[in-house]
């Protein structure tokens, strides 16, 4: 009997990558090219690079080629000498701004990068088509097609785009859905939304930071309508349209309220809340925690924060697992039968988080909620959020001065200072010591 040979790769996956950020390579036309990414990623960024090397322009490029042909077709004349701070932009005016797209045009046939500045400058002028009789209800629905699309190609996640929907269809249900797209102007931001949002914090509670989330939706929505040439550009300044937002108080769970989560609850649930502190984990976090980065035998996990793990400067952490974290999940991890396998998933072997959109509606399980909610009940612990217990372990940490360089870092973040940016990744040693510290600081050894 014959066996089927495995498929070949289209790219070679090189030696000096990383699990969670491998490297791969492709020759071609006797030139080597690199990519970084799952292979996926990889995938689609050399089919890119590939219609460059071949000379095809790809269909992004085309289209913003075309655009900025057909702005320079549409200039009106323009008198020369506009300025900016009493400084020329160009001194031939209708001639100047088409030289300036002529250049980004004969770039971006080169496959060469260019930037906005001849564009925008080119929109301020074009006149603004009239497209009559089109609504902003009309608009909102064009709008969630495209994000819609972003979903479906795996640019957006399920919960942001759920979110973005709901946000813009309540720009359309304040505004009315019959409006004329033309008839929302700056007023209707500065005034007509912003007072809707103000009711909202005063009636519903709704935070400054929400509001502001929901004004700029509606700000994207208008500028998807001005893209597309359906209005022109709105002018308004962030003050204008925002809330003020007073700083948050760090919420702060004492070692006592945290070893009381543990009485009469599951070893799971007590796995998930050890490393939620432990780790400096969310329940995302734990959710895509896949064997790749955990190592039972040294007994660490090694990871990006799951939420920025496509940034280059967000940092790759080894976390020292305590005995009693490391006990619970060598009772509970999976088969390390694959490197990108879940290590933890629920009693249908399904993952513990799943999001999707399903007819243009959200769908949602998430069994840390579930279970940490069960737990505050039976233990009757109210204003218990999960997060918290992360942002405990870094506050703990950054109050022990020896350990206070660490808190952000503990956290997965990017460097957030200029100093941050030039910082010395901290050793292995250090970090192991201050996690160590914060297991005793805890007494985690008594539960």
């Amino acid at each position: 009997m014959k066996t089927a040979k495995a498929k070949k790769l289209a790219l070679t996956l090189c030696s000096d990558g990383t699990p969670d950020r491998p490297r791969w390579r492709k020759v071609y036309k006797k030139k080597t090219f690199y990519f970084r990414g799952t292979y996926g990623e990889a995938l689609k960024a050399w089919e890119l690079k590939k219609l460059q090397a071949d000379g095809v322009l790809p269909e992004s490029i085309q289209r913003a080629i075309a655009d900025r042909k057909a702005l320079a077709a549409s200039l009106p004349e323009i008198e020369g000498g506009f300025t900016t701070n009493g400084q020329p932009y160009y001194a031939d005016g209708r001639q100047g701004v088409q030289a300036m797209l002529a250049e980004d045009i004969a770039a971006l046939e080169r496959g060469e990068p260019v930037d906005a500045f001849a564009l925008k400058m080119a929109q301020q002028f074009a006149p603004v088509p009239k497209k009559t009789g089109v609504t902003l209800g009309q608009i909102v629905g064009k709008f969630i097609a495209v994000i819609q699309s972003q979903h479906d190609d795996g640019k957006m996640v399920a919960t942001h785009f759920d979110n973005v929907k709901r946000q813009a269809l309540r720009f359309r249900d304040c505004i009315g859905a019959d409006k004329p797209i033309t008839a929302v102007n700056e007023e209707v931001f500065q005034i007509t939304y912003k007072d809707h949002l103000r009711g909202l914090i005063k009636s519903r509670g709704w935070t400054a930071i929400y509001a502001n989330a929901a004004m700029a939706t509606a700000l994207r929505l208008y500028k998807y309508a001005w893209k597309n040439r359906y209005v022109p550009e709105l002018r308004l300044e962030a003050k204008d349209v925002s809330f003020v937002t007073a700083p948050k108080e760090v919420p702060i769970i004492t070692p006592e309220e945290y070893r009381h989560y543990f009485e009469g609850t599951s070893e799971k649930t007590c796995l998930y809340v050890l490393l939620f502190l432990n780790c400096g984990m969310t329940g995302t976090d734990v959710a895509t925690l896949t064997h790749s980065m955990l190592d039972l035998e040294k007994g660490t996990i090694t990871r990006k924060r799951s939420k920025t793990k496509g940034f280059e400067n967000v940092p790759t952490v080894t976390y020292y697992l305590w005995p009693k974290t490391l006990t619970l999940l060598k009772k509970f991890a999976t088969a390390a039968t694959a490197p990108n396998k879940l290590v933890l998933h629920n009693e249908n072997g399904r993952p513990l988080i799943t999001t999707s959109i399903d007819k243009g509606k959200l769908k949602k399980t998430d069994c840390f909620h579930l279970a940490f909610t069960r737990m505050c009940k039976r233990l009757k612990i109210s204003a218990a959020r999960m997060k918290d217990i992360r942002k405990t372990g870094a506050t703990a940490l950054g109050s022990n001065p020896k350990y206070a360089s660490l808190s952000q870092y503990y956290l997965g973040h990017s460097p957030r200072t200029v100093a941050d940016k030039h910082y010395v990744r901290p050793s292995d040693e250090l970090f192991a010591e201050a996690l160590l510290w914060l297991g005793k600081e805890f007494k985690i050894e008594t539960l």
